[in-house]
């Protein structure tokens, strides 16, 4: 049945499940879904290994939840007994795969099997349901091969993180599964509310320099691509890519900033009032022969310093650390199209520029929380 089809004829409300609704697209999907009465969703499985009261939710998150469409079911979806448990004869319209390891510098092994061994067994077992559900996949566009150059979706493949290696292989299992109506979405970093992989180290870098007042530099220069996606942007593609587009279809998800490092450092040395820059050419040259030994000096800094900071504001528990693996720290371009969903799908992006006030909408909400210092309240 086609998914226009589908939601034409819903009767009783739309039925949907999210794997790794716990997660910080997954959270914020739920509550994008939450606050939309009008899509007639009616119920809300939400998959997560993690427990809501352990995952850092805001207290008005953590309300939603509550919500009585909402259903949480704790599962580790690598073990097939849980994602048996977790479909329970259950009948939904569409699943949203926002599950994984997304953090850097694990054990490959770990990326397979959270990543791809999840996206199997899960997969495996809705295509066996009387009616299978669409499925909308997470996927990501560090796939692409690294340079400046705007990445299509038809873009050589090149993946150049373990994550990426491991979501391509995930993309691949859900393109052989016999049966599966399946989207694939690939967006850049995804920033926004309770993001902590993707533009946040950057910012407690910047907080780590205010307080010690200090110029903050950094590696490659301000031409490094960086580009992002809005997670509210993220979740308004995922409910069109699960209600109008073609199965097969494959998007990449960018906004029109074009994000890099120089812009970026701009952003963050007005937000904080500090001084930034980049390091010379010799010092670049020098670290790309040894990136591995300046991954770790680089850590040996801002790591301590951000506890410092937090320890001083009197911050016992965070899950935000400035830490950024070699793999995120070399030199490598992350540039995306993402237009072919806008003239596909009529989809627009609400937030299609990085701002100061978005960026400040990540950091005050994690001081409102006191997982991030107030260091900005003097400015």
């Amino acid at each position: 049945m086609a998914a226009e089809e589908r939601v034409a004829n819903q009767v009783d409300g739309i039925s949907v499940c999210v794997l790794g609704g716990c997660g910080m697209i997954g959270r914020n999907f739920v509550k994008w879904l939450l606050e939309r009465r009008k899509l007639n969703v009616e119920r809300i499985k939400v998959l997560d290994s993690k427990l809501p009261a352990l995952a850092f939710f805001t207290p008005a998150l953590r309300e939603l939840f509550k919500d009585s469409r909402v259903a949480f079911q704790q599962s580790d979806l690598t073990r097939e007994a849980h994602v048996t448990r977790a479909l329970n004869e259950e009948k939904f319209d569409y699943i949203f795969n926002c599950c994984g390891e997304t953090r850097c510098g694990k054990d490959a092994q770990e990326y397979q099997r959270r990543n791809v061994e999840s996206a199997r067994l899960f997969s495996a077992a809705v295509v066996r349901m009387p009616h299978p559900p669409k499925w909308v996949e997470i996927s990501e566009a560090r796939i692409y091969k690294d340079n400046s150059s705007k990445k299509k979706e038809n873009g050589k493949i090149a993946p150049w993180t373990k994550v990426a290696h491991s979501r391509l292989e995930a993309e691949n299992v859900i393109k052989n599964v016999d049966g599966l109506q399946y989207v694939i979405l690939r967006p850049a970093l995804v920033y926004g509310p309770g993001d902590k992989e993707s533009l946040t180290p950057r910012i407690l870098c910047a907080a780590t320099y205010k307080h010690n007042n200090e110029t903050m530099k950094f590696l490659w220069g301000k031409s490094l691509k960086i580009n992002t996606v809005h997670v509210r942007d993220v979740c308004k593609a995922m409910w069109l890519a699960a209600t109008q587009a073609e199965s097969g279809s494959v998007y990449n998800l960018a906004d029109e900033t074009d994000l890099d490092q120089g812009k970026f450092n701009k952003i963050l040395g007005s937000i904080f009032q500090i001084k930034t820059g980049f390091f010379n050419r010799a010092f670049n040259l020098a670290a790309k022969l040894a990136v591995s030994t300046v991954a770790s000096t680089s850590n040996s800094k801002h790591v301590p310093a951000w506890s410092e900071l937090c320890q001083a504001h009197s911050i016992l528990n965070t899950p935000l650390s400035p830490y950024m693996d070699v793999e995120i720290i070399k030199n490598c371009h992350l540039s995306v199209d993402g237009t072919k969903i806008t003239q596909d799908l009529g989809f627009s992006y609400d937030h299609p520029q990085v701002s100061q006030e978005l960026i400040e909408e990540v950091i005050n909400e994690y001081v409102t929380q006191g997982l991030f210092p107030p260091v900005l309240e003097n400015n």
